[in-house]
């Protein structure tokens, strides 16, 4: 038949073709068919259709094919439709594909796919379609896809999105996304997503994100992140994150990170983060940081450290902060420290406090300090630490501080020492105090130096004791004076020495001590003076005895006095000697006595002078007796004078010793009597 006798068949009679007269048809005549007769065309008909005559179907008569008949023909068929023919069928067409149907199309037949017509295409179909017709979609096409459509694709059809097709996924669509394709999504299309699309995606489906893909993420998605999205991250996904990435975490994302997710973070991207997001950290977050975490941080980020976050750093973590890291720490961040993390900052750590880090530094803190990080404590910090917190260094690791800290030490910090702790300072360390911190030291510690740390104080600085603190020093400290020390004793000072300290004065030590020294002992102190100390004493503190001192001297220490001592003694100090103390001088060293000394000898003195002194008078000490003191003379005195010495008295002397001791005279005195006396 001619295509014009064809296309005149009425259309109610088309259907009474076969499908084996329908497939013998010439492609002219298929050409021919109006609409009317394609629309009558049934499902028992189109399986004839082969796929020569499907290409010469006009687009209206394609499309004017019942649904039946349209999902009658074969894949083959189906397959060798022209994208134009495609874009033709209708949305009822579409949604009768079948899932063979769908499978047959082709690339060149996806491309043709229209938004209306994918809006028809049913899931079952639509994840029929292969992997390149897939890709083939149109990007508006993919845009059009509903989240329940997309939810139905398969991880083979997400793998083989377009970078195109994944920048055109909106929002509604990635809700739809499932945790099967998420595994699917290749890196390339995945960052390409929209930061809504990306933000859209549940978080069971992000959860199943690999590394690589999470590190494809870019910036802008990674701060598009939602809370939940970020809370379901894992530390297998975490290790992805890169350092640009990390600087893209929004705090509050960065915040609600699983402690395993974010001790996974690579030391590098965790460097990356600002002050701000590490203190947005949480103190569980914190806690889980990794040493090489922790190692990496920077100046900047330990800026950003809160006092609620310092209480859960890991000792193990803290110390390995690098000193500007540690440096950079806020004070009321150092201030929150325990006495374990303190105790377990390394030496660097310590050396790199600064003034304001070290003032913060509590009781409890200090308590932490190891004797290996004292070594480590600059000066400048050291005495900046509060008198509370120095009081609480452990004794252990005051005894390590060097004589330069020590040196350093405030007055109040000295004060402050407890007795262990002075009692703990060695002789390397006394050395290095200085005239001010001695006088602030508090007599109870004082009391508590080691003798030998004692006697280490510079002279320049045991200048500074007070005669209060002086007169605190035990015996045995006393005893360990060295004769610079001594020496360098003031008046004021000296005045202090008690009757307990004087006895266990050694004699090289007092005699080292300057007159002016000696001169300011109390009258109480110096009769406690043993006749050894007594003895030792050089002629220039003999001389500056006060008269109150000589007063207080006994026999026993006069008995002990030489012959150069009793020749430094002035005239009015020797006045003042008790008579026990008098007659207990030997004869010798009564016999170099000056005339002027003599002289000056009381009458009660005089009276009470043994005959052993009397008879070691020479001339030179009776020519200075007064007519007073020879009243007073005793015949038992009288008769021991040598004749030298009695013809030596002056006549006003002679003339008035008493008529009852005139008696006692011997002949060989009494011719030996120069004539003015007679």
């Amino acid at each position: 038949m001619t295509t014009a006798a064809f296309g005149a068949i009425a259309t109610g009679e088309i259907t009474s073709l076969s499908s084996g007269q329908v497939s013998a048809l010439q492609g002219g005549q298929v050409s021919a068919l109006t609409t009317a007769q394609a629309a009558v065309l049934t499902a028992t008909q189109t399986p004839g259709l082969t796929a020569s005559q499907t290409s010469s179907l006009e687009t209206a008569d394609l499309a004017a094919l019942t649904t039946s008949a349209s999902a009658a023909l074969t894949t083959g068929v189906v397959s060798s439709l022209s994208g134009t023919q495609m874009g033709a069928l209708t949305s009822d067409q579409v949604t009768a594909l079948t899932t063979a149907q769908a499978a047959a199309l082709t690339a060149t037949q996806a491309g043709g796919i229209t938004t209306v017509q994918t809006a028809a295409l049913e899931s079952g179909d639509l994840n029929k379609l292969a992997t390149s017709a897939f890709a083939a979609l149109a990007t508006d096409v993919v845009s059009g896809l509903s989240s329940t459509q997309v939810g139905a694709l398969t991880s083979a059809q997400v793998t083989a999105l377009t970078t195109a097709q994944a920048a055109a996924l909106t929002s509604t669509q990635t809700q739809g996304l499932t945790t099967s394709q998420a595994a699917g999504l290749e890196s390339g299309d995945l960052n390409k997503l929209t930061t809504a699309a990306f933000a859209a995606i549940a978080p069971s489906v992000t959860a199943k994100l690999s590394s690589a893909q999470v590190g494809a993420l870019t910036s802008d998605q990674v701060s598009a992140l939602t809370t939940a999205q970020a809370a379901a991250l894992t530390s297998t996904q975490a290790v992805g994150i890169t350092t640009s990435q990390t600087g893209a975490l929004e705090t509050a994302d960065l915040s609600v990170m699983m402690t395993s997710a974010f001790a996974a973070l690579t030391p590098s991207a965790v460097a990356t983060l600002s002050g701000a997001q590490v203190g947005a950290l949480t103190s569980e977050q914190v806690s889980a940081l990794t040493t090489a975490q922790a190692a990496a941080l920077t100046a900047t980020q330990a800026g950003g450290i809160t006092t609620v976050q310092t209480a859960a750093l890991e000792s193990g973590d803290l110390n390995k902060l690098s000193t500007s890291a540690f440096e950079a720490l806020a004070t009321d961040v150092v201030a929150g420290l325990s006495g374990t993390q303190v105790g377990a900052l390394t030496s660097a750590q310590v050396t790199a406090l600064t003034t304001a880090q070290a003032a913060a530094l509590t009781a409890t803190q200090a308590g932490g300090i190891t004797t290996v990080q004292t070594a480590a404590l600059e000066s400048g910090d050291l005495n900046k630490l509060s008198t509370a917190a120095f009081a609480a260094l452990a004794t252990g690791v005051v005894a390590g501080l060097s004589s330069t800290q020590v040196g350093a030490l405030t007055t109040d910090q000295v004060s402050a020492l407890t007795t262990a702790q002075a009692a703990a300072l060695t002789t390397t360390q006394t050395v290095g105090l200085s005239s001010s911190q001695v006088g602030s030291l508090e007599t109870a510690d004082l009391q508590k130096l080691a003798t030998g740390a004692f006697a280490a104080i510079r002279t320049d600085a045991v200048v500074g004791l007070s005669s209060t603190q002086v007169g605190a020093l035990t015996t045995d400290q006393v005893v360990a004076l060295t004769t610079a020390q001594s020496n360098a004793l003031t008046s004021t000072q000296s005045s202090g020495l008690n009757t307990t300290q004087a006895p266990t004065l050694e004699t090289g030590d007092l005699a080292a001590m300057t007159t002016a020294g000696f001169a300011a002992i109390s009258e109480a102190a110096v009769a406690a003076l043993t006749s050894t100390q007594m003895s030792a004493l050089n002629t220039n503190e003999v001389s500056a005895l006060t008269t109150a001192q000589a007063a207080a001297l006994t026999a026993q220490q006069t008995a002990g006095v030489t012959t150069s001592q009793t020749a430094a003694i002035e005239s009015t100090d020797l006045a003042k000697l008790t008579t026990s103390a008098l007659v207990a001088l030997t004869p010798a060293a009564m016999a170099t006595l000056s005339s002027t000394q003599f002289g000056a000898l009381t009458t009660d003195q005089v009276k009470a002078l043994t005959t052993a002194q009397a008879n070691a008078l020479t001339s030179t000490q009776t020519v200075g007796l007064t007519s007073t003191q020879a009243a007073v003379l005793e015949g038992a005195d009288l008769a021991k004078l040598s004749t030298t010495a009695l013809s030596s008295m002056t006549t006003a002397a002679f003339g008035a010793i008493a008529t009852g001791e005139i008696t006692s005279l011997s002949s060989g005195q009494v011719s030996a009597l120069q004539g003015g006396q007679v």
